[in-house]
């Protein structure tokens, strides 16, 4: 079941206990007589409507739960990597793509380093404008930033990010594919935790 916004949820809540209490007073307000049938007062009448109107309350309830768009999302992530803000990139990122990343390049990269003679090192270091102190203090999403800030790569994101356009979106469980309009390209986006995530999949 979807989970309410918290305001959503004290609404509900809120209206759930007087539902209840006016059921009860409704079942007090009932009477039965020796002939067995049902005579009501004005406040039975009343509490009728008021249950009568429930199945309304609650759509208008459900209504403040507003699930989040894939295509909202992708058009977040797309201008996030077009202003070059790589912290949201990262954090709009699948778990399975951060530890892609954390694998084939964070620990990779520092398994390298230390195959490499002295100078090289240093030099390979320099290049990424950061001492070898700092760069292996970093943690994984502090590495992806710094690499997308230097790497020829990032500056054609930047180029393109915010300007693509969904086409249609194929929603499954958890799971949705856009396909972006004017190129033969399929973004996948997986639900994690309650947001749309960014997922690169593997060749």
């Amino acid at each position: 079941m979807a989970e309410f916004p918290a305001p959503c949820r004290m609404k509900f809540r809120s209206f759930c206990a007087m539902m209840s209490q006016n059921i009860f007073r409704l079942d007090n307000a009932l009477a039965i007589n020796h002939s067995g049938m049902l005579r009501y007062n004005k406040e039975a009448r009343i509490m009728k409507r008021a249950v009568s109107m429930l199945a309304v309350l609650l759509i208008i309830t459900m209504g403040c739960s507003t699930q989040p768009s894939p295509k909202k999302a992708f058009k977040q992530f797309s201008a996030a990597m077009g202003q070059g803000d790589w912290s949201t990139v990262w954090d709009m990122l699948s778990k399975k793509s951060q530890k892609s990343f954390e694998d084939e390049g964070y620990k990779k990269m520092k398994e390298t380093l230390e195959t490499l003679p002295p100078d090289l090192k240093k030099e390979r270091i320099a290049e990424l404008g950061v001492t070898n102190e700092e760069l292996m203090k970093m943690n994984v999403k502090d590495f992806f930033m710094l690499i997308m800030k230097k790497t020829d790569a990032s500056k054609e994101f930047v180029k393109s990010g915010g300007k693509d356009e969904v086409e249609r979106v194929q929603t499954g469980r958890n799971k949705a594919r856009l396909k972006i309009k004017g190129k033969n390209e399929v973004a996948t986006m997986v639900m994690e935790g309650g947001a749309w995530k960014m997922e690169f999949e593997e060749d």
